[in-house]
């Protein structure tokens, strides 16, 4: 039972969009528990033939979880951000922390938390709720979300190069202000999607002078 959980829990997030191979943990964490159970029942008393049995089966099956190790070892080092990255991270809260009023930040939400402002929802949880046909979740969030926007409810907006603007309709109510990164190689994530925050939107006046007028 623990095991149908475990692997049938991180098959079906898998089979799920935006899903990487963290949603894999799961699965690993129920195998390697046990595998350690396996190799302490080999401890375990038994008949004279398995004393003998026993001990050589377990040394066999330690070296064998000992070569996986070794083969599956990485470098470290990779996955920790160089100078130029932390410099880079400094600058962005710095930014977040100016800006006026809250900040929406769909797909890096606490780094707003780490300037001292509000973090909303991510990107990628607002998909799957929005792309989930069994509730009935998906059309009020979506309408709520874009009342937020249009009423300019927050004081800017921060997107990546791969969230479109048009989602929502950002770029209807608010107007590409500037850029975050001067520098194309800082601050990019160093496993799964290569992503950043970059583009800066500022509420557009005329565009909330334009819908008040509709709805009168």
């Amino acid at each position: 039972m623990a095991a149908s959980g475990c692997i049938g829990s991180a098959w079906y997030v898998m089979s799920l969009g935006g899903a990487y191979d963290n949603d894999l943990l799961p699965a690993f964490a129920i195998m390697a528990v046990f595998t350690g159970m396996a190799l302490s029942s080999l401890a375990a008393p038994g008949h004279l033939w398995e004393a003998i049995l026993t001990p050589l089966v377990g040394a066999i099956c330690c070296v064998a979880c000992l070569c996986q190790l070794a083969l599956l070892r990485y470098d470290i080092q990779a996955q920790l951000p160089t100078q130029r990255d932390v410099a880079a991270g400094q600058q962005l809260i710095a930014t977040l922390s100016e800006l006026p009023g809250d900040v929406l930040l769909p797909t890096h939400g606490y780094y707003t938390t780490l300037a001292g402002k509000r973090s909303y929802f991510h990107a990628s949880t607002i998909s799957d709720v929005l792309n989930e046909k069994r509730r009935q979740l998906g059309p009020d969030l979506y309408r709520e979300i874009h009342t937020a926007i249009q009423e300019h409810r927050f004081g800017a907006i921060i997107v990546e190069e791969t969230w479109p603007p048009d989602r929502f309709n950002v770029d209807v109510y608010y107007t590409l202000h500037g850029t975050i990164f001067d520098d194309p190689s800082v601050f990019w994530t160093v496993t799964g999607a290569r992503t950043r925050p970059q583009f800066i939107y500022l509420p557009k006046e005329e565009a909330a002078s334009s819908s008040i007028s509709q709805t009168r």
